[in-house]
């Protein structure tokens, strides 16, 4: 059985505006388009599947990519934009301060309630890239607020780093 796939707006960038990128889609085969939030679906060659809103979440029905990682504070202010819009999905990514099963379920029980939206084409990524991340620093930071820490220990190369570099793996593993 062959499932109905879509397709965000962004992959058709280059072919101008949403209308030439849905049409655009639509002759590639693709099933619906996930355009901007506010897109008129009148206008589209293809439904809308879920529209976008970037880069802070809206309290509707609408996907948001979690902030990055490497945003200082970016765990605090996800939180925060999720738990002020409860209807908005969130969608983790790689580089993502929400990127891997851990981080998913550590989200989840800060902000209880928070639906995903589970890109297929971002799972490969994630496990490449941050599903091995550990999440408990050696300062006893968990999660991903051990990004943030500013304390430092040791390194097994006797340097002595931010302790988002000197981290032990946790008891879950991700994945």
């Amino acid at each position: 059985m062959r499932w109905p796939l879509g397709v965000m707006d962004i992959v058709y960038a280059a072919r101008g505006d949403m209308v030439q990128r849905a049409r655009a889609a639509q002759a590639d085969g693709y099933a619906h388009i996930d355009p901007p939030l506010g897109t008129d679906p009148a206008s589209l060659a293809l439904p809308i599947g879920c529209p976008t809103a970037f880069p802070k979440p809206v309290d509707t029905w609408c996907s948001t990519p979690a902030p990055q990682a490497d945003i200082e504070g970016s765990w605090d202010r996800a939180v925060r934009w999720w738990r002020a819009a409860p209807h908005a999905l969130l969608e983790p990514h790689a580089s993502a301060v929400v990127c891997s099963a851990e981080t998913v379920r550590a989200f989840r029980a800060a902000v209880p309630g928070v639906r995903l939206l589970v890109d297929t084409g971002h799972v490969a990524a994630i496990r490449a890239s941050c599903s091995t991340w550990p999440t408990t620093c050696s300062c006893g930071r968990a999660g991903p607020a051990r990004r943030n820490c500013t304390s430092t220990t040791r390194a097994a190369s006797s340097t002595s780093r931010p302790c988002s570099r000197v981290l032990t793996r946790s008891a879950t593993k991700a994945g």
